[in-house]
């Protein structure tokens, strides 16, 4: 792969001076962390509702440390891929309309050095935001409510990387393909909510290999569940990653500079 190193090093400089780096796992922390505060206020919202007849009680147990944990990951499940199709959705295809690509393919830069400098660099960073998220959202989780098994946290976080490495893979071969962020963007999310949603109702063996299904077993591992069923879900979301990542740089090959 001709030029991956030199892209590489652009991107990774690039998410330094445009300060993704800082805000997208701020913003990831916030979407994740929001899940514990507001299972340990709500049965005291509730108890202080008003409009209640009198003489009224409403009795609502705590959330269990298990049932907290197990509510983070699916925090990820559409807002979080959203915001990464949005993060990714404009990398080729703003680069295409600005010009910039012409300029990096009169150096001495291949199709697949290019393509893979950007699929690294956005990958790293959303893997990183995840952890971020959940090792912050676990920690005051364990401070509100009870201890928590770390090493199921991240067992299970890191079953979820595969999902959201689809998110990356889906919007930037979309943007290899389209000439519009926006519609770049669009067909992303469309792809992406049709393969986590209707695989279920296509069948036992679609549903078994789905990315959902992946999604839900990855809160399970996190929950410190025995019964966690994951090689057909990973294997299934790591092949569709695959698909797509070839079918982006097929894409950008097509696809006039």
């Amino acid at each position: 792969m001709i030029g991956f190193m030199p892209m590489l090093t652009k991107e990774l400089r690039e998410l330094v001076s445009s300060l993704k780096i800082l805000y997208i796992p701020i913003v990831f922390t916030l979407l994740v962390i929001t899940q514990p505060v507001t299972m340990k206020m709500l049965p005291t919202l509730l108890k202080d509702a008003s409009g209640l007849p009198e003489g009224a009680i409403i009795q609502i147990p705590e959330p269990t440390v298990l049932e907290v944990m197990g509510s983070l990951l699916p925090k990820f499940g559409s807002l979080g891929c959203i915001i990464i199709i949005l993060i990714i959705m404009g990398e080729i295809a703003g680069e295409r309309a600005s010009g910039v690509m012409a300029m990096v393919f009169a150096k001495p830069i291949s199709y697949a050095g290019y393509f893979t400098a950007k699929l690294l660099a956005g990958s790293l960073l959303v893997v990183a935001s995840l952890f971020a998220g959940m090792i912050i959202s676990t920690y005051y989780t364990e401070i509100m409510f009870d201890k928590v098994d770390w090493l199921d946290a991240m067992l299970g976080t890191l079953l979820y990387v595969p999902y959201v490495l689809l998110a990356v893979a889906i919007a930037l071969s979309c943007s290899a393909f389209m000439k519009s962020q926006v519609g770049a963007g669009g067909v992303a999310f469309v792809i992406f909510l049709v393969l986590t949603t209707v695989p279920q109702y296509l069948g036992s063996f679609l549903r078994k290999v789905s990315p959902s299904r992946l999604a839900d077993e990855a809160s399970k591992v996190v929950m410190g569940s025995a019964d966690a069923h994951i090689v057909a879900p990973l294997v299934g979301t790591l092949v569709l990653c695959a698909v797509f990542i070839g079918a982006g740089l097929l894409m950008l090959r097509r696809q006039e500079v």
